[in-house]
């Protein structure tokens, strides 16, 4: 058999955003997932469908544009583990890695198929391959093959073909002629299918001579394997290598046999050897297809490829480079967020930066600083971020092992790079404990920049002092945390945070080991320890004197009224406005009345994992748990609301950050599958309403939500009169945001014309026109 390269020039990108660029409707979601480095192809006669990192989206041919798919547009599933295209039916069939499975026609209508569950009992579904055939869909599990019939959206059957009935990983299925093939990592199972393959005794079993089972293909009318990334064909009852070359994944449709080696794109023919390769450039491709006549290709790098021949088409997608939410931060009317993460120990994930300005979003990967810096380090684990109030392209990035790098308009002028250095000095950083890895072992987390353009950083160190400080000259400080008696060192820090009443005053969280929390006085000279102030506490004595004793530290924020949140493993408690943090241990925790006559309450979110924390413009609070999902907190006892991945889009019930917008009050939610955003009803309110707007205006006759008026003052009362100055709607605001349901005073959808919202505060007043069109 030989094979022609398939590999062509580059040339110009197309891209496509996932909505309109304009802000989200209040009260409602989007989500803002990775579609960067797609895996998996898929075509039917107008599409290309690709799926990337979890998530789904498809070349429409017609207009050449992508379009993105997720639960906000329909689907019922989050993190998409395989795709395949069912010629028979015309349906995309899309498979969730927590076994749920979608079907999606031509038009982007959405049936979830509803009894996988029902047909795998108690069995845990774990879908490894999906394989359309002549009669029916196969999908390969982690306990056999479910028949799915597509036209009925309904399991026709279930096989489960290990000896005695027992469960096998069928990790590859291929339909050849009147027989089924499926394939465990080292045995063939073969089953005729005029056979009632549900009776285990009609499957065949033969062991593979060989293991590390990758993919199956027909082609030709013989059956393929990649195994070991080796390629085999089988002829007459045996297995031959097909190939003597190293091959790294194959792909079978239309006619062609596709495959990857060494870099390169081929196709098998019927005879001969295999083309000489001699390119002066290569593609990382992860899949390729060819459907009606045209060869695609999912690319690391570049996205979506059209292989045309004379000048390659690339179809860059939009959206951050990873689904990692980890950690967020608003500042400039931007959403900086990173991808990295810890626990006491390095995750190892890429240390990427995504910064989103509404419309579009900045990509940082760790080969693009890797290459700024010179190292043969690229950064993992970016834990946190420092953005200066002064400049949105000047910021710092602080990594658990890489040290800390230093961003200069966005990284296009200069990024530098700062682990720790004994010989030269250049910085303060130490090494995590002695003699070990400065290059994977310089752990930072905390970053801050103040006002003032100071850089604040915590450092995990056993030889080293746990806080540093770059002054706006670049100097570095080593500061030490000590108390009358105690000189304290952090092992897992977690962050810096100003307090509002006093911006000399700082915040320190260690988590856990040596957990507790810190609160460190500058005495306004943050570079000179002389004259610092700290105090640790790990113990803390509630409002009914029980002792409170979390055995980790997660979370720090404070609200509107200087109210201090901590969120911990065993649920948050908070500290009062005026507490003394230097004299006393003294918390409130938050009790909810049970009202069922007893007079007894519980714990606010008691025995939660409380991730993180935040108030919003209207002193309400937004609570990310570890395994519930995002509570919406008002008044210590009022949940406005509570979000989950069965309620909402939220990706996942694992809430890791969050992060507030607060001009618009958009609230962005990081998770561990996913970024989504939600369109609060609440703002930071401005000091003058010279800037106050109404979003949608006009109001189009197929919009049926809310109506905000945002950019107001604190404790605006709004009114909104029709045209001839009769009372619609009278309303306050939440922080600078008020919001009117679009209806007259008697519950009618409000008849066109243009209406007038009136806001009035102690601060001034302002009237904003609102257009309605029906």
């Amino acid at each position: 058999m030989a094979f022609c390269s398939l590999l062509y020039s580059s040339a110009w990108s197309r891209t496509s955003n996932e909505e309109d660029m304009e802000m989200g409707s209040m009260g409602k979601w989007k989500l803002h997932l990775t579609y960067s480095n797609p895996t998996e192809l898929a075509a039917s006669s107008n599409y290309i469908y690709a799926q990337a990192q979890g998530a789904v989206f498809y070349m429409d041919r017609a207009t050449d544009q992508l379009v993105y798919l997720s639960k906000a547009t329909g689907l019922k599933g989050n993190t998409v583990a395989h795709i395949a295209y069912d010629k028979k039916t015309e349906q995309l069939v899309i498979a969730y890695e927590d076994g749920r499975m979608d079907l999606l026609d031509k038009n982007d209508n959405v049936r979830q198929m509803p009894d996988l569950q029902l047909k795998a009992g108690s069995l845990s579904i774990d879908i490894l391959c999906i394989s359309p055939g002549s009669r029916y869909t196969y999908i390969g599990t982690s306990f056999g093959i479910l028949a799915i019939n597509t036209k009925k959206a309904e399991v026709a059957d279930t096989y489960y073909i290990g000896e005695n009935a027992t469960t096998v990983a069928v990790k590859q299925i291929a339909e050849l002629g009147d027989s089924l093939y499926a394939f465990s990592n080292d045995t063939l199972y073969t089953g005729h299918m005029q056979d009632n393959l549900a009776n285990y005794i009609f499957w065949h079993k033969e062991k593979l001579p060989f293991n590390k089972m990758q993919q199956a293909a027909v082609w030709h009318n013989q059956l393929y394997v990649l195994c070991d990334n080796r390629l085999y064909r089988r002829h007459e009852g045996r297995w031959e290598r097909a190939l003597q070359q190293s091959v790294q994944w194959i792909h079978a449709n239309d006619g062609q046999l596709l495959l990857y080696s060494d870099a390169y794109l081929y196709r098998m023919k019927d005879a001969g050897e295999p083309d000489s390769v001699k390119y002066q450039y290569k593609y990382a491709m992860n899949d390729a297809i060819y459907a009606n006549g045209e060869y695609w290709a999912a690319e690391t790098n570049q996205g979506l490829l059209h292989l045309n021949g004379t000048e390659d088409e690339w179809f860059h997608t939009e959206g951050p480079n990873s689904n990692a939410g980890y950690c967020m931060y608003t500042m400039h009317d931007q959403l900086y967020t990173s991808v990295g993460g810890r626990w006491d120990v390095q995750w190892g994930r890429p240390g990427r930066i995504n910064i989103y300005n509404g419309a579009t979003w900045r990509c940082i990967d760790e080969g693009t600083i890797a290459d700024h810096v010179s190292t043969h380090y690229p950064p993992r684990d970016i834990s946190s971020l420092a953005i200066d109030p002064q400049d949105p392209g000047h910021f710092y990035a602080a990594t658990y092992g890489n040290g800390v790098y230093e961003f200069h308009n966005y990284g296009e002028d200069s990024i530098r790079h700062f682990i720790t250095d004994t010989i030269k000095h250049t910085n303060t950083l130490r090494e995590a404990i002695p003699k070990i890895d400065i290059w994977t072992y310089t752990r930072t987390d905390g970053a801050m920049m103040d006002e003032q353009g100071n850089f604040w950083v915590l450092n995990a160190t056993d030889v080293g002092y746990p806080l540093h400080i770059v002054t706006p000259d670049g100097k570095w400080h080593a500061i030490p945390l000590r108390d009358r008696v105690n000189e304290y060192l952090l092992t897992t820090p977690k962050g810096i945070w100003t307090d509002r009443r006093n911006k000399q005053c700082k915040w320190i969280m260690d988590q856990r080991y040596s957990q507790g929390l810190f609160l460190i006085d500058d005495g306004g000279t943050p570079s000179n320890p002389n004259d610092d102030q700290c105090m640790k506490r790990a113990e803390f004595i509630d409002q009914n004197g029980n002792q409170l004793m979390p055995e980790e530290f997660l979370c720090w924020a404070q609200d509107r009224t200087n109210r201090v949140w901590i969120g911990t493993n065993k649920g948050l408690f908070t500290l009062d406005a005026n507490t003394d943090f230097f004299k006393t241990n003294a918390c409130r925790r938050i009790i909810i009345p049970r009202n069922d006559g007893t007079g007894l309450g519980d714990y606010l979110l008691g025995s939660e994992r409380i991730n993180c924390i935040a108030a919003d413009g209207g002193n309400r609070i937004w609570i990310g748990t570890d395994n519930s999902g995002l509570y919406l907190i008002e008044d210590d006892t009022i949940t406005v609301a509570h979000f989950t991945e069965n309620n909402s889009v939220l990706p996942s019930n694992t809430v890791q950050s969050i992060a507030i917008m607060p001009r618009t009050g958009e609230v962005f939610v990081g998770t561990d599958k996913g970024i989504a955003s939600y369109r609060s009803d609440a703002s930071e309110p401005q000091p003058t309403m010279s800037g106050a707007y109404a979003y949608p205006n006009p109001v189009r006759p197929d919009y049926g939500g809310l109506i905000s008026i945002t950019g107001l003052t604190e404790n605006t009362t709004v009114n909104i009169l029709d045209s001839g100055g009769n009372l619609v709607c009278k309303t306050r605001s939440n922080g600078g945001t008020a919001v009117w349901d679009g209806k007259l005073a008697d519950g009618r959808r409000a008849t066109p014309g243009v209406y007038t919202a009136l806001c009035n505060s102690t601060s001034g007043h302002t009237a904003v026109k609102i257009l309605v069109i029906r």
